[in-house]
């Protein structure tokens, strides 16, 4: 069997961990990496020679984002976005006009606004187009959606320290509960949110803590609180008003309200980008919400925040800075 023809666009610290998990993949891959900033190409290279087996059934051919490049490329298996959220309408648009694909692999947040992540829905429509909210593929989660099949009245509680990033980081709680239980999210509340934001890591982006809460057509809810209260990141499931269980996903363990114990594994990215690839060639798809699903899940999440910015960000403009 030829090798597997992949694609990665951002180079960064999440691009590269997607380059080694390609090497979990059963196929031989050759993959296309471009990335606009030349220091992370350059800082790629050192990741190669670091982090990748000795020999890698991963081969990277770098390569430049400019139009003759891209569209001198084969028809590809595989497009992996890893990209930051900010102006990722017209990388895609400019990706679309370019190249073949049989499929896509767009990181979270689609876009930084709702009106672009529609944009993005509609030029990609007729593609089969992934949104990466990982959970679905880690064996934990997928033992607790076996464990919650039927259940009513789920509650989703997350709490972590005060910068676990409640921006950047909820879609990814909205995907999970609505995979669990089904239903999509009807009402986002921002009002115990704090009213200053916090510039993160990255000096272009910013987040927020305090508590924001998602109501569900199902009567499921989704509860996330960032605090300084709070030392390590700890999910909880209730069903009603009673606990259910507590979830560590650094130490891979459920605990059940009965006080029996389930030590499950999550995965790093590292260790998922391969299973996906081979999932979607073999089997044409995989565990991963698929895009329109995921724009439709969070457009409200999305407007809200953006509210909320225009109200207290550093600066006042609809482009909601987070990634």
């Amino acid at each position: 069997m030829s090798a597997s023809k992949v694609l990665i666009v951002g180079c960064g610290n999440l691009g590269r961990w997607h380059i080694k998990g390609l090497e979990t993949s059963k196929q031989d891959v050759t993959l296309f990496a471009a990335d606009h900033s030349p220091t992370a190409m350059q800082n790629l290279a050192t990741f190669l020679e670091e982090h990748m087996g000795r020999p890698s059934n991963v081969h990277v051919v770098k390569i430049d984002l400019s139009d003759r490049d891209l569209s001198g490329l084969p028809k590809l298996d595989l497009v992996i976005v890893a990209t930051t959220a900010k102006n990722r309408v017209n990388l895609i648009s400019s990706l679309q006009r370019s190249i073949s694909a049989d499929y896509w692999l767009i990181e979270k947040l689609v876009e930084q606004t709702s009106e672009n992540m529609r944009r993005i829905a509609v030029i990609l429509q007729g593609q089969t187009v992934y949104v990466n909210h990982p959970r679905r593929v880690m064996p934990l989660h997928q033992k607790l959606f076996s464990d919650l099949a039927g259940m009513q009245n789920v509650k989703l509680v997350c709490r972590g320290p005060e910068t676990v990033g409640i921006a950047s980081n909820t879609s990814h709680f909205i995907d999970l509960l609505s995979w669990w239980c089904g239903g999509e999210p009807t009402y986002i509340k921002t009002d115990k949110l704090v009213q200053n934001w916090y510039q993160t890591k990255r000096a272009e982006f910013w987040d927020v803590s305090g508590t924001l809460e998602v109501e569900f057509d199902n009567a499921s809810a989704l509860k996330f609180t960032a605090s300084s209260d709070f030392e390590k990141f700890l999910l909880e499931v209730q069903i009603g008003d009673e606990l259910y269980c507590e979830i560590l996903e650094s130490e891979n363990l459920i605990k059940y309200s009965d006080t029996t114990c389930e030590i499950v594994l999550t995965l790093s990215q590292s260790e998922m980008t391969g299973l996906i690839l081979d999932k979607v060639i073999y089997d044409g798809q995989c565990e991963l919400p698929e895009l329109r699903y995921s724009v439709q899940n969070n457009i409200l999440l999305i407007e809200a925040l953006q509210e909320h910015w225009r109200r207290y960000g550093v600066v006042k403009h609809d482009m909601l800075p987070i990634t």
